[in-house]
């Protein structure tokens, strides 16, 4: 009988919880960030492997380099064939976060000798938290980043419309944030879109991601924040 009215209990008890998530969206939401699947990229082999690479090659890496971390942007973005002078360093990792790189700083970008550190990421954190989460992520990174110099990167538009606004709500809280908090923001979110607000044609291959050109747009509007330590490559 104990056992019958425990059992009972326990299915009122989540009968009551699956009616109240779904009546209080405040609430749901709530739960989307906190124990959100997207966080799981962080166990995933890939990532995890990326993470254990970067802090390998770390232990060899030269003293004084300029280094650029962030989501998949960066890691696609040839600075090597790009950029000559200062070695530059690619920490990137596919589909990462303020929080994912927040979690890697001290094992892929603290260990290293940094002159200048590039920042570019939020694609992916505002499909998942809020523009103030993730705005607060990215000014604790700076707060935490040991480098002589530090950039944010404005984050690129995209074909999305949703996304696109959400995109300029981060870039501006982190740009407003930039003033007090140590960092340099750089805006190239208008090279990449035309006088009517669309993205620019052949700089973006999937409506998110930049084509060569797209990247070498990027290394132009960097070229000011770079020099002297690195200059561009000439095609």
């Amino acid at each position: 009988m104990t056992r019958r009215l425990s059992i009972a209990v326990n299915i009122v008890l989540v009968g009551f919880l699956a009616w109240y998530f779904l009546i209080h969206k405040d609430m749901r939401a709530y739960c989307e960030r906190r124990f959100n699947p997207q966080e799981e990229f962080l166990q995933d082999p890939y990532y995890r492997a990326s993470v254990a690479s970067y802090a390998a090659l770390n232990r060899i890496a030269p003293k004084g380099a300029v280094v650029f971390a962030g989501d998949s942007l960066v890691e696609q973005f040839p600075v090597g064939e790009l950029l000559r002078g200062a070695p530059a360093l690619n920490r990137g990792i596919g589909f990462d976060t303020s929080r994912g790189v927040l979690l890697r700083l001290d094992a892929n970008i603290n260990n290293l000798a940094i002159s200048k550190f590039y920042l570019l990421v939020g694609h992916n954190d505002i499909k998942y938290r809020t523009v103030e989460e993730a705005a607060q992520n990215i000014i604790l990174i700076f707060s935490r980043v040991k480098a002589r110099e530090k950039y944010f990167i404005s984050v690129l538009p995209t074909a999305d419309r949703e996304h696109g606004m959400l995109i300029r709500e981060l870039n501006e809280a982190v740009r407003a944030s930039s003033v007090d908090k140590g960092f340099r923001y750089i805006d190239l979110y208008g090279k990449f879109i035309d006088e009517g607000g669309a993205m620019k044609a052949g700089l973006f291959y999937d409506g998110v991601h930049p084509t060569a050109e797209g990247y070498r747009e990027i290394a132009k509007g960097l070229e000011e924040s770079l020099h002297p330590d690195v200059n561009l490559r000439q095609p």
